[in-house]
């Protein structure tokens, strides 16, 4: 071979290797970039979401305090004591009122036992 064919042989290779190198960065850089686009869109749909349920907290926050406010105001004794007595209602005196102690019972049954009963003041097990 002569001087001249391996240098130019040399340059070819030489060229060949930057080609290669070239589209090997390229390569790297495209991923790259992909992988951030990516990885961008996927912060954006997580910040939606989590915006989204924020929003969801918020509202249901204040359904709960109204309904807080709603049992506060119906568990008033005062204003069910009045419209007890709007009713028709009066306080039972001493008479009237029977304690009935109630031995719990893992059975399911017992509700079918004290339908049974006809103004008993006891309950059966």
């Amino acid at each position: 071979m002569t001087m001249r064919s391996e240098k130019s042989l040399a340059r070819r290779r030489k060229a060949a290797r930057s080609r290669t190198l070239l589209v090997l960065a390229g390569i790297v850089l495209f991923s790259g970039l992909f992988m951030q686009v990516t990885m961008l869109a996927r912060i954006s749909s997580q910040s939606k979401r989590a915006s989204s349920l924020e929003g969801e907290i918020e509202e249901l926050s204040a359904s709960a305090e109204n309904l807080e406010l709603t049992i506060n105001r119906y568990h008033n004794l005062d204003s069910i004591a009045a419209r007890a007595r709007q009713l028709g209602m009066e306080q039972p005196d001493e008479t009237q009122i029977r304690v009935v102690n109630v031995a719990r019972s893992d059975r399911e049954d017992t509700s079918t036992q004290t339908a049974g009963n006809t103004g008993a003041e006891s309950i059966q097990n």
